[in-house]
């Protein structure tokens, strides 16, 4: 096998295992959302974060196995760099939603009651990552067959990003006002938005490399 096919070979695999890498990331959105609904309907949520913790481990263990298949490969994969920085930021992902998962239980721990409008916002916002993540999928699926498709998707990342910083900016001022006389819930929450917007950057961050990819083979 040719140099040239052995890196195509190796570039397939990488972004195969990148795709999966990000069905893990979505599974752990959807368990915040899942996390959220059992707040507010007064459920336990440890045992639904002991869940996420479940897919944390997946994911370190993902992580594990692509970054060593990422470094065997690297002297036959172009690019192979931009690959290894996807994955740390997939890795950043899910400890940003750990944050969040974990920061959802000591609300309840500590008995903090959000008003509907900052639940919907939190909610908005994992919908918002959610969306990044399907656009994502959906442009590494066609990153090695089409380059020139995934461009419009790789700009709806941005432009989501672009919506969740607007809609972090308008939120943080709510979070203060009416959560001025509960330091506690204050500080968690504010958290818990913060986190959610870093999740965003990071998918924004993760656009910009498959763009670079993109554009290498000549968009």
């Amino acid at each position: 096998m040719s140099e040239v096919e052995n890196s195509s070979l190796a570039e397939l695999t990488a972004v195969e295992y990148l795709t999966n890498f990000s069905r893990i990331v979505d599974e752990a959105a959807r368990l915040i959302d899942v996390l959220v609904n059992a707040y507010v309907d007064g459920n336990d949520v440890n045992k639904l974060y002991e869940r996420f913790r479940e897919v944390k481990t997946k994911a370190e263990e993902t992580r594990t196995i692509v970054m060593e298949y990422l470094v065997k490969s690297s002297e036959v994969m172009r690019y192979s760099r931009s690959y290894i920085e996807v994955v740390y930021d997939f890795e950043k992902i899910i400890q940003h939603l750990d944050g969040v998962a974990y920061r959802i239980v000591l609300l309840k721990d500590n008995n903090v009651q959000l008003d509907r409008e900052l639940v919907s916002t939190i909610r908005v916002m994992t919908n918002i990552i959610r969306k990044q993540r399907d656009s994502l999928e959906h442009a590494l699926s066609m990153l090695t067959t089409a380059p020139r498709k995934i461009l419009s998707d790789l700009n709806e990342i941005v432009k989501l990003e672009e919506e969740a910083d607007d809609l972090f900016r308008r939120v943080t001022f709510q979070v203060y006002s009416k959560l001025a006389n509960n330091l506690t819930g204050l500080m968690v929450l504010k958290d818990i938005i913060e986190y959610l917007e870093d999740v965003c950057d990071d998918f924004r961050s993760i656009g910009e490399e498959v763009r670079y990819l993109a554009l290498v083979r000549g968009v």
